[in-house]
Order: structure tokens, then C-alpha cells, then sequence
């Protein structure tokens, strides 16, 4: 049986997805679309995956710092020197550059409040969706858009949808992605990582892509994670309907999968310095999308994108 609740979490609101059969539950912060907590069962073990926020101050002194969990619109990653042209005219985030090099970080959507749209409970799952409707007056973008955010959850398995609408009377440029932080009983250093088929994406010293691809074979067999440092985009290759970054913790017999649909060709990967979780983030493109146009969808009027992403239990 699935219940809904929410409960007041500081100036905001938690919402929580339980599975009161399994014990299993997600908790959904709406300010932006933030994938707060998450458990999940296998093998009678019940699994506590993601790094969040306990309390509303720790949210905001802490997580969205580091955007722990949030949607990330209308780009993930970078964006060089806040500034980007498209279909010959200038818009600039300048007015709030988030990095010391006057690069703009993650979009804006952190502070974006989404609202309840509906929640149906089945047999088998839970399904909560958020919906966004962006109006087109910030002059940082100013595009009219819907965006619609799904989360199934169901024994073992948290699904993930994203659509996004162009409801404006001009063309859209489209980007976007997820910043889960995935936690396990051990440092990151003692897990053990086994990627999809990927290439890195080599950056500057302002972590913008140089547009040369690397070939990288980082743990296309499971190998253990030691001491590598990350904060790397790679692009997704040989891509089937289904691509799987694994974790594993054998301390725990853990063994957790994220999977990226065909329409999330990349995905960061961070370990924070204290090595305690991993990011996997899960983009339709990766950074500076907006000027260098690798992965940038533009939708005509009424057009509409979606992607999808989960995390399961192996």
C-alpha cells in the first residue's frame, strides 16, 4: 500500500512517497524539484541512498550549496562567462555568476517552487507529479515553458520523468539534468564503479569543454574507486535505451544502478573532498550547451522534450 503525506519543512514543504509495505519512501523538497531523500528494499535490507537535507537549515546553509538533489533549468553544469547567444540575440546570467570566474552554474531552479499536480496510487507503485510553468519574464531566459516532473516509485526502483513544453511563440533552447548525491556505509574510496560505454569531455582550466573528446575506459569493468578524484563529464556512446552507472559496497552487499534513457547523452560525475558520496548527474548536455550547442535541443512553439532516469536495487 503507497501513502502520500507532506510535512512543513522549514519555509517550504517536504513531500514523502511511502511503500508502507516495504518500509520504502522518497522525499521530494518542491523548491527545486529537489530529490531529498530516498529508500529502498532488497533482500529484506532496507537502504538509506541519498545524501539530503534532515532539516530546513541544513538545506539552506548546505544543500543548496552543493544543489544536493535539485533539477537542474535551463542548463546543467556550466555556462561560460554567464553569456550566451541564440538565434542571433545576447542573453547574460550576469547578474548572478556563481562560480569565481564568472561562470554561471546549474541554471536558476534551485529556488523555483513546483506544485502538486497529482498523486495515484497503484497496486505496484506510487506516482507524484510536479509541474512548473515558467512564465518568460526573466531576461536571463526569457522563454515561456511547462515543465512536468514524474517520480514512480515502486519495490526497489525510483523512476524519474522530465518534460518540458515550449509554450512560448518563439523557438526554446533545452538542456537539463539532475544533482543526486548517492551515499553507501562506506567512503566512496572502498566502492567500487562499473560505467556504460563513455568518452570524457576534456575541459579548460574553467571547466568548459575544449570540444576534444577523450577516450576513457575508467571503469568499464567494476573496479574500485581508491583515491580518483572526479569532477568530469563524459559523453554517453554505443548508447541503448537503458545506459547504467553501477555502485557497489560490499561491506552492505550493495549493489545500486542509475540508468540514463537514450535522451540523457551525458553525465557528470563529482566526489565532494570529504569523499563521503558520489554525484552522478544525469544531463540531455553537458556543459556550456548553450554556446558550443553539444546536446542543446531548440523546441518550436508547443514542441516538447522528455528524458528519463531511475535508480534501482540489484
Amino acid at each position: 500500500m503507497f501513502t502520500f503525506n507532506t510535512e512543513v519543512f522549514g519555509e517550504t514543504i517536504q513531500i514523502t512517497l511511502n511503500n508502507t509495505l516495504t518500509g520504502e519512501s522518497v522525499g521530494i523538497i518542491p523548491n527545486g524539484a529537489t530529490l531529498n531523500s530516498l529508500c529502498l528494499k532488497k533482500n529484506n535490507v532496507l537502504y538509506d541512498l541519498i545524501d539530503g537535507s534532515s532539516t530546513y537549515d541544513d538545506y539552506i546553509a548546505n544543500g543548496l550549496r552543493v544543489y544536493k538533489g535539485i533539477f537542474l533549468f535551463p542548463f546543467p553544469n556550466r555556462l561560460s562567462k554567464s553569456k550566451f547567444n541564440f538565434e542571433n540575440n545576447d542573453y547574460s546570467f550576469d547578474s548572478t555568476p556563481n562560480e569565481p570566474n564568472d561562470n554561471a552554474l546549474h541554471g536558476y531552479f534551485k529556488d523555483v517552487k513546483f506544485d502538486i499536480k497529482r498523486f495515484e496510487s497503484f497496486a505496484d507503485k506510487a506516482e507524484l507529479e510536479l509541474f512548473y510553468f515558467e512564465s518568460g519574464k526573466n531576461s536571463s531566459y526569457p522563454f515561456s515553458s511547462e515543465i512536468l516532473i514524474l517520480y514512480t516509485l515502486s519495490e526497489g526502483s525510483l523512476i524519474i520523468k522530465t518534460t518540458i513544453i515550449n509554450h512560448d511563440i518563439k523557438n526554446a533552447p533545452i538542456a537539463f539534468g539532475w544533482h543526486p548525491y548517492f551515499k553507501t556505509s562506506s567512503l566512496i574510496d572502498e566502492c567500487m564503479l562499473h560505467f556504460s560505454d563513455i568518452e570524457e569531455i576534456e575541459v579548460d582550466k574553467n571547466m568548459i569543454p575544449t570540444g576534444k573528446m577523450l577516450p576513457s575506459t575508467t571503469f568499464v569493468s567494476k573496479s574500485k574507486v581508491n583515491d580518483i578524484k572526479f569532477d568530469t563529464g563524459f559523453k554517453l556512446i554505443n548508447q541503448k535505451s537503458k545506459s547504467f552507472f553501477s555502485v557497489f559496497d560490499s561491506k552492505i552487499s550493495l549493489h545500486l544502478d542509475i540508468w540514463l534513457d537514450s535522451n540523457y547523452g551525458f553525465i557528470q560525475v563529482y566526489i565532494p573532498p570529504d569523499r563521503k558520496t558520489i554525484a552522478l548527474e544525469a544531463m540531455t548536455a553537458p556543459a556550456d550547451s548553450f554556446n558550443n550547442k553539444i546536446g542543446l535541443q531548440v523546441l518550436k512553439p508547443s514542441q516538447s522534450t522528455e528524458a528519463v532516469w531511475g535508480i534501482e536495487l540489484k
